[in-house]
Order: structure tokens, then C-alpha cells, then sequence
């Protein structure tokens, strides 16, 4: 939770990191988010299926242009084509 939260005040984002923990707590509550026994913040099955196309469209194909390399961040399974969310 620490670090969505401080992720929130980075330059660009605009949240304090007051705002940014209520935030956080209001995408909880809606159901975007969830919170883990240890305390780990992912998204929820919601969070991913509404997010899929801008997940894939955003962090797909981010290519490294010094080592000329690729990189796919976002899996799909062969069988179903739906995201894979655990290695």
C-alpha cells in the first residue's frame, strides 16, 4: 500500500499523498482493488478484465532501443487469449 501511495505524489500524478491513500482506499471499496493479508494492493478480477485493452495497448511491446530487445509485460494464455495474472 506504501508504495501506490507514494507512487501517487510522484511529479506528473498531482495527488498529495494524503489524497492519493483515500484514493487507494475508495478504488478498494469500489472493487478495482484489493488488499492482500500481508498488505499488497492488485487489482481485482474486475480491475483487469475493464483495464485489459489499456494494459496490453500500454505496457506491450515496450521495446529497449539500447539492447534492441522487446518485451511483452502483459502474458495471454494460448487456450483462453485472456491475461495471465500468476507465474
Amino acid at each position: 500500500m506504501s508504495e501506490a501511495v507514494n507512487l501517487s505524489s510522484v511529479r506528473g500524478v498531482g495527488l498529495t499523498k494524503t489524497a492519493g491513500e483515500a484514493c487507494v482506499e475508495q478504488f478498494i471499496q469500489e472493487g478495482w482493488l484489493v488488499r492482500s493479508r500481508a498488505g499488497f494492493v492488485t487489482l481485482t478480477e474486475r480491475g483487469i478484465m475493464e483495464l485489459k485493452g489499456y494494459l496490453t495497448e500500454t505496457f506491450n511491446e515496450i521495446e529497449d532501443e539500447e539492447a534492441g530487445t522487446r518485451t511483452n509485460y502483459i502474458k495471454t494464455c494460448y487456450g483462453c487469449q485472456e491475461i495471465i495474472t500468476k507465474v
